[in-house]
């Protein structure tokens, strides 16, 4: 069964169960699916772009940051200390 065959089902389980909205959430920009959605009463609301890096491989680099972290138990002293240097 292809998209558009799936998509009209859908659609007819939507009617058959009184359903007043759905979404669909496309991952790819193939026309066909855009021209199923469509042909099928879907209007188009978002463009979702979605971009990744892959972080396995990343290249040390020299960092003016220094990671203090308040998870640890602080002595007030060293918090006030701490919390100065953030700011």
């Amino acid at each position: 069964m292809n998209f558009k065959d799936k998509i009209g089902q859908l659609t007819k389980l939507c009617e058959i169960h009184h359903l007043q909205h759905i979404s669909v959430l496309v991952k790819t920009l193939d026309n066909d699916y855009r021209e199923a959605l469509l042909s099928n009463g879907f209007e188009h609301k978002s463009s979702i772009v979605e971009y990744e890096k892959d972080l396995s491989e990343l290249v040390p680099c020299l960092s003016n940051f220094q990671w203090m972290s308040l998870d640890d138990e602080l002595s007030e002293e060293v918090f006030i200390k701490t919390w100065k240097e953030s700011m």
